[in-house]
């Protein structure tokens, strides 16, 4: 009786032995298998409305909602806005920055809402003032100065 008792424990090893063999996998591999992950797809960033509806919803607001609100667009593509070269800025490092006009005479507004983005320097020479501009980008970061709105862009492509 005493080699049938030891006999138990052999026999169901060697049952769990060829059901995990049957099944393709030992408990250990099993254990460090992770499932299939779906493949990561680049989320498109939102875009921006144009400058004109953004004066037009910030106008009425209180400082509280401009801030709440100019927040939102952060991260933001910006889709061939056209401004007007208000100053080309040699910077602290001596690197350019182009400073455009967004106010159009075609709207009016109480604030002045400007658009700045370094540029390289084989082309910072060649804008003049009040020259059109068209450029998208991706904005990143708002700020409120003195009246007026300043929209800071990187990733910017030059269209004309």
């Amino acid at each position: 009786m005493k080699n049938k008792m030891s006999v138990y424990p052999l026999l169901a090893l060697a049952v769990l032995i060829l059901v995990a063999l049957a099944c393709g996998s030992t408990s250990t591999e099993f254990a460090h298998r992770t499932p299939p992950q779906p493949e990561a797809t680049a989320t498109p960033r939102p875009i921006a409305p144009p400058c004109k509806e953004i004066a037009e919803k910030v106008e009425p607001m209180t400082e509280a909602q401009r801030k709440a609100y100019l927040s939102t667009l952060v991260g933001n593509s910006v889709t061939s806005w056209i401004g007007r070269v208000s100053e080309v800025d040699v910077k602290y490092d001596g690197s350019y920055e182009l400073q455009l006009d967004m106010n159009s005479p075609a709207w009016y507004s109480f604030r002045v809402y400007r658009v700045y983005f370094d540029i390289p320097d084989d082309i910072a020479l060649e804008f003049e003032i009040d020259q059109a501009v068209v450029f998208s980008g991706t904005i990143d970061r708002v700020k409120e100065f003195s009246g007026s709105v300043i929209v800071y862009l990187n990733d910017v492509s030059l269209e004309n």
